[in-house]
């Protein structure tokens, strides 16, 4: 209603949802005093109640709603009737005991109720015709409109801070219910993670949460581990081409955020650090808006990721740093980068294409994507400890959709 005020275009209609917003703001508060008050054991939820009763109670609250729903009272009060002739429309605020469309009602006996009356309020954006009508309205019933106005300005912050608090936080334990339960609806694991001092990280069974919401039973989804030694602070990962990298990073992502806003993560056991923060880069299309080229816009980005985890104990998840460039100039950033990144304390996760990286930062470990040992080196989607390949299998791809050197040779010639 607050948003709808912001958008309305006639004084009536902005200073009505005002009004609306503030009754909507105390009934809500009184509709869950009375359907909880009962209900409550726990200390905190008691505390809570007597909170709100507190609230509604304070005078300021009380003249609010004796003054909202007076105001409102009268608004909805006021009547007029339209007469619609060919070129011209009759308003008429005289209340007659009986109208047209009474006597047609009465006449042919419909026995199904009809809202005859036409309300300014169902609508945000009054069209011309009734923005014309609102102004007759407004100066017909002006010193109401004024009271209305006076009323609007005197009550600009009517929701208590600390009610809007509430109310954010309940949102988010709300949505944290439905979350977990729509999770364990479809069989997943879940589980609180343990919190560990170390710089260690044991993660079993840990899949992406929005592969886990499509999937219509948990065996659909592959799920996978981490596991880093004290003094193991990250891991590249390498491998073949739509083999799960970059959804096993996201994952891993997804869970350590969980962890850090209090909520339940989607694995199977997980015990970590708590860390200060989390920052990821991912490629994106070059912004056709700036005069920047694709990797000095990932160089930026880059600046800031480093700017806001300077001296916090962070971590990282880095997909494909630096692809626009060469891969021997990637080569060299991503080793400068990655050097950067630990000794600040952090954790990497760091999905690349060049295998020729792996041993070149002291405390990064080797993942790789498992394969089926066929002609096809099918995709299992599981990362494990491995080192790292020189090929990507991007020919199995190739080969998928027609379009190996020798396929696109033979269809170019048969065209030709």
């Amino acid at each position: 209603l607050l948003e709808y005020e912001k958008q309305a275009n006639h004084p009536i209609q902005r200073d009505k949802y005002h009004i609306d917003a503030i009754i909507l703001y105390q009934t809500s508060i009184q509709s869950l005093i009375n359907q909880i008050s009962d209900e409550v054991m726990s200390p905190g939820l008691t505390s809570l109640i007597q909170l709100f009763k507190d609230h509604i109670a304070t005078d300021v609250f009380m003249k609010q709603k004796s003054a909202s729903s007076l105001l409102k009272q009268r608004i909805e009060n006021i009547y007029y009737t339209l007469t619609m002739l060919p070129n011209k429309v009759l308003i008429n605020f005289e209340k007659k005991e009986t109208n047209y469309y009474d006597t047609l009602e009465s006449a042919f006996g419909n026995k199904e109720k009809h809202r005859s009356e036409i309300s300014f309020f169902r609508q945000v954006i009054l069209s011309h015709f009734e923005l014309k009508l609102a102004d007759i309205i407004y100066n017909k019933e002006k010193p109401l409109f004024l009271e209305c106005s006076e009323f609007v300005i005197n009550t600009p912050n009517f929701i208590l801070p600390l009610m809007q608090q509430i109310h954010d936080e309940l949102s988010f334990y709300i949505c944290c219910h439905d979350y977990i339960k729509a999770i364990k609806q479809n069989g997943f694991p879940i589980t609180y993670p343990e919190i560990t001092s170390n710089r260690s990280i044991e993660i079993k069974d840990c899949y992406d949460i929005n592969l886990g919401e499509r999937a219509l039973k948990e065996a659909d989804v592959v799920k996978n581990d981490l596991f880093l030694k004290p003094g193991e602070a990250g891991a590249w990962i390498t491998g073949a081409n739509q083999g799960g990298k970059t959804t096993f990073a996201r994952g891993i992502g997804q869970l350590v955020y969980f962890t850090l806003i209090g909520m339940p993560v989607p694995a199977a056991y997980a015990k970590l650090p708590l860390f200060q923060g989390i920052f990821t880069h991912f490629t994106c299309e070059e912004n056709s808006f700036t005069d920047n080229g694709k990797l000095k816009e990932e160089l930026l980005k880059i600046k800031d990721l480093l700017a806001y985890s300077q001296n916090k104990s962070c971590f990282f998840i880095l997909n494909e740093l630096f692809s626009s460039t060469t891969t021997a100039d990637a080569y060299d950033m991503c080793i400068l980068l990655i050097n950067k990144i630990l000794k600040q304390n952090a954790v990497v996760l760091c999905v690349t294409h060049i295998p020729q990286l792996i041993n070149t930062c002291n405390g990064m470990i080797s993942l790789g994507t498992e394969l089926i040992n066929n002609s096809e080196h099918a995709r299992t989607y599981k990362i494990v400890p491995k080192e790292a390949e020189t090929t990507s299998y991007a020919i199995d791809i190739a080969k998928k959709y027609q379009l190996s050197y020798d396929e696109i040779k033979e269809r170019l010639g048969y065209e030709g």
